[in-house]
């Protein structure tokens, strides 16, 4: 058997336009619809563009709450918050859309990127929480899909992501039980093949595993659902069913 490669795997080179990013100019007779945006203090115009969306959650933050007191949790969870910004600032194309309670939405140019984010994001959750002698465990959800930039109503940020595919990015979010990154179609078979053969520091063996189609509220197909984490350490369980999602029957 063929030893394994290190490897340390940044952003694979793409023609995704990262959040920051001019789009590229369509071609003659093509018609987009583009929007404004600041950049640089200027006005400027931008297309819709195709991106990959992380959304996150904490588990079990009401719990949380209820055992050690709003003071000591909302601590708990700044620390929390202040780690995972850490982390993202040593990514290529990571840009934190927005945050509202313990919920992240983050970009990315590749699948890739942000698969391998989530995976030392969890991985450092879990040595936060050991540290901190707390429960606490995040679920995150990665989706690729055109997006409508529109001017952020949010104070210090330039622009907000909206659009059906943005609500998929959350609905696949929320179906993760704690310690699960579950990924959609492309999102996953195209991180999977920029992927798989790589050992990443501090991160056991990666697992993939498909656990089928599923019927979202919310949303009017079945969507066909992913996952992907350390295969000694990762959650690697299909969701249950649920009042928010069930498993696809013909």
């Amino acid at each position: 058997t063929a030893e394994t490669p290190h490897a340390t795997v940044t952003a694979p080179a793409t023609s995704v336009a990262p959040p920051s990013s001019h789009a590229a100019h369509p071609s003659e007779g093509e018609h987009r619809r583009s929007v404004p945006v600041a950049h640089d203090g200027n006005r400027t115009r931008i297309t819709n563009r195709v991106v990959t969306m992380l959304f996150s959650d904490v588990v079990g933050s009401t719990k949380l709450k209820q055992q050690y007191g709003d003071a000591q949790s909302m601590q708990v969870l700044n620390k929390h918050h202040a780690l995972v910004r850490s982390l993202l600032q040593s990514t290529t194309t990571g840009e934190e859309v927005s945050t509202q309670g313990d919920s992240f939405f983050i970009a990315f140019a590749v699948p890739s990127e942000a698969v391998v984010f989530a995976l030392r994001w969890q991985s450092a959750v879990r040595d936060f929480a050991q540290e901190e002698g707390v429960s606490l465990q995040d679920r995150i959800g990665i989706h690729v899909g055109e997006v409508y930039a529109d001017n952020a109503k949010v104070a210090g940020k330039e622009f907000d992501f909206n659009g059906i595919q943005v609500d998929t990015a959350s609905r696949i979010m929320s179906l993760g039980q704690g310690n699960q990154i579950l990924l959609s179609h492309f999102a996953y078979h195209n991180a999977r093949q920029m992927l798989e053969g790589f050992e990443f520091d501090g991160l056991d063996e990666l697992a993939w595993r498909a656990h089928g189609l599923y019927d979202v509220k919310g949303v009017d197909h079945p969507i066909e659902i992913f996952e992907v984490g350390e295969a000694r350490r990762g959650h690697l369980k299909a969701p249950p069913d649920s009042e928010k999602a069930k498993r696809h029957s013909k």
